[in-house]
């Protein structure tokens, strides 16, 4: 299975990627536009999705994909907001504030994806 994680803070990426990479495959992009990029260009079966980024917040990365593919996502943000929970009421996206623990990132993600069959 193949997971994108996009997510400016390195060490985040890295503590993601430790508890995520016996079941996943994984492609990083460190910035909004890099992550929409890959996320239309190639086929995940699912996305960690970081709110704040450079170049292109998590909402716009969100909405822009959204008009293309329905991959699973899941937002990652220290700030709640009601944008972020209307993303959440949305079929496939599901939201985690942060800090956060990367373990149940993990079991989040294996439950989503055996729930949707993926």
């Amino acid at each position: 299975m193949r997971l994108l994680i996009v997510e400016d803070e390195q060490n985040i990426r890295d503590l993601l990627k430790l508890y995520l990479k016996k079941h996943f495959d994984i492609t990083e992009a460190d910035n909004g536009r890099d992550g929409l990029r890959l996320s239309l260009e190639q086929d995940f079966d699912f996305i960690i999705l970081d709110m704040f980024m450079p170049e292109m917040d998590g909402l716009e990365v969100w909405r822009n994909l959204r008009i293309q593919k329905d991959t699973p996502i899941l937002i990652l943000t220290a700030q709640y907001s009601e944008e972020l929970e209307e993303a959440g009421k949305e079929a496939d996206t599901h939201y985690i504030l942060k800090p956060f623990s990367p373990k149940n990132v993990a079991a989040h993600i294996l439950q989503t994806l055996s729930l949707t069959g993926s």
